[in-house]
């Protein structure tokens, strides 16, 4: 059965758990319609400093349009690292080109699951009794690697109700080098990471019914993109 279980967070334990588990120029010309070169604003010219001409090969600074400039603002150019709309940079913020790595990435989810599947005793520092609990995990990557200023969202099983107290973020989680959170573009090699959740204390085993308890989670990243959701994740309480 699927229970809504309220938990307490032990951040100390989630560290212990992590650790186990420039510019080109080129000459000026006499070429100007209007008889200077050089840092004029004419049109169809040669000039090469930092002009505004329309139709130019300038390549430096300049804001000319249809010509292969770099770095500067551009629409339809082949430049790399500026800001263009249809072009082939890399590392920009475009839409519709074949970019690498902007910052639309959302986090990917894998490999989730509980560790041990059915509770344990452990003893936590700040508790005074050892409590009942397992280890809930799951690997992360992100290819824009700025996961730390997003958040965890931990579900009842099929539904959006909070499964945890409290807010969970990346932030809390990071634990370099064995859990680097700040260094996980590499989806090749995802980052695991995860938190011991607490259900009853050995006083009162049943503070947590006894049953099965199943988790779904989701993620965001700096930017707020959401991730893939991880789905039905169990783990047996039994006391």
């Amino acid at each position: 059965m699927k229970k809504q279980l309220l938990i307490l967070l032990s951040l100390l334990m989630v560290l212990a758990l992590s650790t186990c588990m420039c510019p080109s120029s080129g000459g000026g010309g006499d070429d100007d319609y209007d008889g200077y070169d050089g840092y004029d604003g004419g049109d169809d010219d040669n000039d090469t400093y930092y002009d505004d001409d329309f139709g130019d090969d300038d390549n430096t600074y300049d804001d000319d349009t249809y010509d292969d400039d770099t770095y500067d603002d551009d629409t339809y150019d082949d430049d790399t690292y500026d800001d263009d709309t249809y072009d082939d940079d890399t590392y920009d913020d475009d839409t519709y080109d074949d970019d690498t790595y902007d910052d639309d990435e959302a986090p990917v989810l894998s490999d989730g699951g509980w560790d041990p599947t059915t509770t344990i005793l452990g003893e936590f520092e700040g508790y005074d009794e050892p409590y009942y609990y397992s280890a809930l995990f799951w690997s992360v990557c992100d290819l824009d690697n700025d996961l730390l200023g997003g958040q965890v969202f931990v579900y009842v099983s099929g539904t959006t109700d909070p499964f945890l107290t409290g807010d969970l973020y990346w932030a809390d989680l990071n634990n370099p080098p064995d859990s680097d959170l700040g260094n996980a573009g590499d989806c090749g090699s995802p980052v695991q990471t995860g938190i011991n959740i607490l259900f009853a204390p050995q006083s009162n085993p049943t503070q947590a019914p006894p049953g099965t308890y199943c988790c779904d989670i989701e993620a965001s990243d700096d930017l707020g993109n959401i991730s893939n959701l991880l789905t039905n994740l169990c783990v047996t309480h039994d006391p």
